[in-house]
């Protein structure tokens, strides 16, 4: 079997812990988690290493500070954010395109497909079934409602406030968590602070 990143693996593990011990809280997200670790009990091909050209304006930014929030806020979101910033240097970040944003959208976001198919930008680890990443959100900035027929997980790693299907805003605190059932419309936005979160997609 091929051997997972080492840093890679470290990270997974706390996404995994984080998810596993709020999941029971959130109705839909128990089963979606038993998905997810499914999937990540076998590992796929590499893929990519080393930062893109031009890595988004947010990254250098705002990453640092959303990094030293979950830090200090200790438990899950501190354990895991250690393990993501161990894996930094391999990480490709990316901006989203296609979203109805305000103009200065593409400099207050960025994204990173840490494990995906061979089409997403610079995946580590290269598989159809799954899909992990990084949410990277400037202070005062929405990212704008969208939808995707795979369920998603969220571990929140700092503040930050979420919706779904133009409902209330919601906060869950750094190592909660967020579940998007099929095609549900849902959203995310920072406040006076930058937001930071992983999320996981099982693929049918």
């Amino acid at each position: 079997m091929t051997d997972r990143i080492a840093e890679l693996q470290s990270l997974l593990d706390g996404l995994q812990a984080g998810l596993a011990a709020r999941a029971d809280s959130v109705a839909g997200a128990a089963a979606a988690l038993t998905r997810v670790q499914s999937a990540m009990a076998t590992v796929g091909p590499s893929g990519s290493t080393g930062p893109d050209e031009g890595v988004p304006q947010a990254v250098d930014a705002w990453l640092p500070a959303a990094l030293a929030r979950a830090e200090a806020a200790g438990g899950t979101a501190a354990a895991t954010a250690k393990a993501l910033a161990a894996l930094g240097p391999k990480i490709h970040w990316y901006r989203r395109e296609g979203l109805e944003a305000p103009d200065d959208f593409p400099d207050k976001h960025a994204l990173a497909t840490l494990i995906g198919p061979a089409d997403r930008p610079g995946a580590l680890e290269v598989r159809d079934d799954l899909r992990v990443g990084v949410s990277l959100v400037a202070p005062h900035t929405c990212y704008p409602d969208h939808r995707h027929p795979p369920e998603e997980l969220y571990l929140a790693l700092t503040g930050g406030e979420w919706r779904q299907d133009m409902g209330p805003w919601f906060e869950p605190e750094p190592g909660g968590i967020v579940f998007n059932t099929s095609n549900i419309l849902h959203g995310m936005r920072a406040g006076a602070e930058p937001q930071l979160a992983l999320w996981c997609l099982p693929i049918p």
